[in-house]
This record gives C-alpha cells, sequence and structure tokens, in this order.
C-alpha cells in the first residue's frame, strides 16, 4: 500500500501526531507523579527517532517497502471554504482551515421578525451609528467544520455534480485523493470483508476505545488549546462556552 502523506490525514490525526512528538520530547513527571512541561527533558536521539517512527507508522506515514516519491498535485495544497445557505441564512460552514474564524455579518434585519431559534448560536443584534445614518445588523461567529466531514454527504454529491456541469472548476476537489480512494481499501469494501468474515460491532470494541483513548491523551497533553480547537469541532462553539463557564464555576 502507497504511503500516506500529511495532506491525506484528518485534522484529529495530525493534531495526534504533532501532541504526540511534543509529549514525548517536552512531557516530564515530577517526584510528586505530577506531569508537566520541561524544556530541559532528557531523551537519546535514537530513542526518540524511533518513538516517532512508532507514531507515524501508527498513522500510516511510513513505508513499508520502497516507493517512489510523487509530487502531490498542485490543486491539494488549495485551501477550501464552502458556505451553505438554507432560507437565505447560513446554516453551515465548512473549511479546510481547522484555525479559520468565520464571522457572519446580517444587514438584511431591519423590518424583518427573524426566528433565530433555529439557528447554533444566537447572533448578536446590534444597532450602529454610521456616517451613513443607523443600521440595524446581526452579528454572529459561525461554527467552522472540517472539511472531511462533508465526504460521504448530500454536500459531496452536490459538488461533484456541480463540477460535471462546469459549475464549479476541476480545482475544487472537496476530497484530497487518498490511499482510501482504493476500491480494496474502501469504507464500502471494509464493512463488506467484516461481515463477511463474522466479524461483530462487540469484536472491535477494545480497538475503538484504545484508538480514541490514545487519541484523548495525546489532546490533554496538547494542552488546553488543542482541548478547545476539538470540543468545538465536536460540540460546537456555544456548547463548549458554555463547558467552560459550567468548569469555572464548578471550581472552588
Amino acid at each position: 500500500m502507497p504511503v500516506k502523506l500529511p495532506q491525506h490525514l484528518s485534522r484529529a490525526a495530525l493534531l495526534a501526531i504533532v501532541a504526540g512528538v511534543q509529549g514525548r520530547m517536552y512531557l516530564d513527571m515530577n517526584a510528586e507523579g505530577r506531569e508537566y512541561w520541561n524544556p530541559d527533558k532528557g531523551w537519546e536521539g535514537a530513542d526518540i527517532c524511533m518513538e516517532i517512527q512508532d507514531l507515524l507508522n501508527q498513522h500510516g506515514l511510513v513505508p513499508g517497502d520502497e516507493e517512489q516519491y510523487v509530487l502531490p498535485p498542485a490543486g491539494d495544497a488549495g485551501e477550501q471554504l464552502i458556505i451553505c445557505l438554507d432560507g437565505g441564512f447560513v446554516r453551515d460552514v465548512y473549511s479546510s482551515l481547522p484555525t479559520l474564524h468565520v464571522v457572519i455579518v446580517d444587514w438584511d434585519v431591519a423590518d424583518t421578525i427573524i426566528d433565530w431559534s433555529e439557528l447554533q448560536e444566537d447572533p448578536k443584534l446590534l444597532t450602529v451609528e454610521t456616517p451613513h445614518g443607523e443600521l440595524h445588523v446581526a452579528v454572529r461567529e459561525a461554527d467552522v467544520t472540517p472539511i472531511s466531514d462533508a465526504i460521504g454527504t448530500d454536500l459531496e454529491a452536490v459538488i461533484i455534480a456541480a463540477k460535471d456541469g462546469d459549475f464549479l472548476s476541476a480545482d475544487v476537489p472537496l476530497r484530497v485523493p487518498t490511499t482510501t480512494d482504493d476500491p480494496e481499501n474502501s469504507r464500502a469494501s471494509l464493512l463488506a470483508e467484516a461481515t463477511a468474515r463474522g466479524v461483530s460491532c462487540e469484536d472491535l470494541d477494545e480497538a475503538v476505545h484504545d484508538a480514541v483513548g490514545d487519541l484523548a491523551a495525546n489532546l490533554n497533553n496538547a494542552g488546553l488549546q488543542a482541548q478547545i480547537e476539538f470540543l468545538v469541532q465536536r460540540l460546537g462553539a456555544a456548547e463548549t462556552r458554555q463547558l467552560l463557564r459550567t468548569c469555572a464555576s464548578d471550581r472552588p
């Protein structure tokens, strides 16, 4: 199987790799058994290289055999932002940039009664005095979903149809070609093989728990920023903000 490249990985996998390298190099333990960041942590070059190799191997980044290096197509490096509207409202925002912040300014609120309860986060309604007069606007920050989450959804089908109909250029790929696009390694093929071999969901319980546990440990070791980014990705900004307030209020 061809070796994967970084652009083939999910955001969660990239976070896990970076957190793993950071933890192996600088996360230390004091005499009381408490973990702390130690810029002077001692480690052997050969040992840390072997640990990093093992970490990369877990994510398919270590080649099994000698193979030719193929430069990824230029289109793979392009960033993408997809904004989905429904009824004139921005409902979903997908982006290939994990740190992208999207702010929505709605100018059309002056004489309109709007039911904001359907939105994921209540917008801020403002009355602003400007040199051109009084403006009524709604401003909110949109939750940004990783573009990889759109794969296999109706959105992907729409993007493909738009490309086929020449509504979009061929430089809008939505998904980066990966080794999993090989029919032998597709989700459907793997599910069919599992079914044929009699593998049940209970058989994979331990493997899933181990994988999620490792990811959680790596994210927690990566610090507050990585934790918040992960929670926003999974829960949304509003629920994460409420969680932060609950944690703060529970502190003695």
